[in-house]
């Protein structure tokens, strides 16, 4: 009896030892000196995304970064997601994009241009830094650190 039950206790933990499914969901930052992209993403059943893309981008004429917010919907397959940014409610072309998950972080392939952008896991706290260095750039244009163009 004995050995049964530890047969079958031994059959049930292996069947629970597979590897873990991947989940992406959670905010995932990357830019460069033009723009700053947070993306929020949310994994349902089935490999279904949903979220949002926030890009932040300085105005220099402004004196004051412009934030775009846009949702986005997809699906993932296995490490690659494709994604729709929507921007018809405002009159804009919606926006395709293409994601591969690279161990932590995320690939943004960015479209027409064949360039990447590796976009890291990153929290809130720590996306308010990032986006306080990015607007220091408005700063150093008034004190004539850049150029005027």
């Amino acid at each position: 009896m004995t050995r049964r039950f530890l047969t079958l206790f031994s059959v049930a933990a292996l069947a629970g030892c597979g590897a873990p499914k991947s989940d992406y969901s959670g905010a995932y930052v990357g830019g460069d000196e033009t723009a700053l992209m947070q993306l929020h993403i949310v994994e349902g059943d089935g490999g279904q995304i949903s979220g949002n893309l926030a890009v932040s981008q300085l105005d220099y004429a402004a004196g004051q970064v412009k934030l775009t917010t846009r949702p986005i919907s997809g699906v993932r397959n296995g490490e690659r997601f494709s994604l729709l940014a929507k921007a018809s409610q405002w009159g804009a072309p919606d926006s395709p994009l293409s994601l591969e998950a690279n161990g932590g972080s995320l690939v943004l392939l960015l479209p027409g241009t064949g360039q990447t952008l590796e976009m890291q896991r990153m929290g809130q706290a720590e996306y308010r830094g990032r986006l306080t260095e990015f607007a220091q750039a408005l700063n150093a244009n008034d004190v004539g650190l850049l150029p005027e163009d």
